[in-house]
């Protein structure tokens, strides 16, 4: 293999693990829009980063925003001072959920964007409804 050769295919190797490393996938550049709905006592476990919500008829998928400023933690959170604001960072292993993980608050924008939010405040992700096929499985 030519050196050239070798130097891409180092460089695929390595963006592919970057990618794998990452957790969630990315998208979302803009802003999550207006605000529509607040849900309480949503059930759902965000602990790996590939869960998807199913609520009311549609499927969101965990993603990290490409710009968090766009992102920022809903107003309905802001100004409570709770642990665990900002996005989960998975690791792949997944443990039991614990008191408050399971359950939360949702809050719906317009654009097929959304946030959750445990009841414990550990766990929380921004969701999109467009589909993402994750790169592992937990």
């Amino acid at each position: 293999m030519k050196p050239f050769q070798k130097t891409l295919a180092l460089a695929a190797v390595a963006l592919g693990a970057v990618a794998a490393l990452t957790g969630c996938a990315a998208a979302g550049s803009g802003s999550p829009g207006e605000q529509r709905q607040v849900v309480e006592g949503v059930e759902y476990y965000p602990a790996c980063g590939n869960e998807t919500l199913t609520f009311d008829g549609v499927t969101w998928y965990q993603f990290d925003p490409e710009d968090e400023e766009d992102f920022p933690t809903p107003v309905a959170f802001a100004a409570v001072d709770m642990p665990g604001l900002g996005m989960s960072r998975s690791t792949k292993a997944v443990v039991a959920p614990g008191p408050g993980d399971d359950t939360g608050t949702l809050v719906v924008y317009d654009g097929g964007y959304a946030y959750f939010r445990s009841d414990s405040g550990d766990l929380t992700t921004w969701l999109t409804t467009d589909k993402i096929e994750y790169n592992f499985v937990c």
